[in-house]
């Protein structure tokens, strides 16, 4: 996810800025909605705006 992630459309943005602090990005992060998925030994991370239907923007955590 990143700072990529956190400058898009969908991003809860307080102000406009390309980059951001990584205290910044990981906080925003975990304010936000998602849906952890045990799937196949992997713990997925979905951040769609389906939850629940299936993974549309995974991240996958090992």
């Amino acid at each position: 996810m990143g700072q990529l992630g956190m400058t898009g459309e969908l991003s809860p943005v307080r102000h406009p800025a390309k980059r951001r602090r990584l205290r910044t990005v990981l906080q925003e992060l975990v304010y936000r909605a998602a849906l952890v998925i045990h799937k196949a030994r992997q713990i997925i991370l979905d951040f769609g705006q389906d939850i629940g239907k299936r993974a549309t923007n995974p991240i996958f955590l090992n």
